[in-house]
């Protein structure tokens, strides 16, 4: 829910899902500025968590989604 609040409230596309391992993925679309400002959400996560680590790769956007939303596990 922290991603899909972050995401949505900065106006981003995309989805975030969990994984069977335990991790978030996230795949986001918009400004780089904005997505920068998503990052650094993501570094400190949600209040009371602890986060490990963040690994990011910058592609080309698709255009492909018009919203920000939860997928499914994988």
């Amino acid at each position: 829910m922290f991603v899909l609040e972050k995401a949505q409230s900065l106006k981003l596309t995309g989805w975030v899902r969990n994984t069977i391992s335990g991790q978030v993925e996230v795949y986001a679309e918009g400004p780089r500025s904005v997505l920068e400002t998503l990052l650094e959400d993501l570094y400190r996560g949600p209040r009371g968590s602890w986060v490990e680590s963040v690994q990011q790769e910058w592609l080309p956007g698709n255009g492909e989604f018009t919203s920000f939303v939860v997928s499914r596990t994988v």
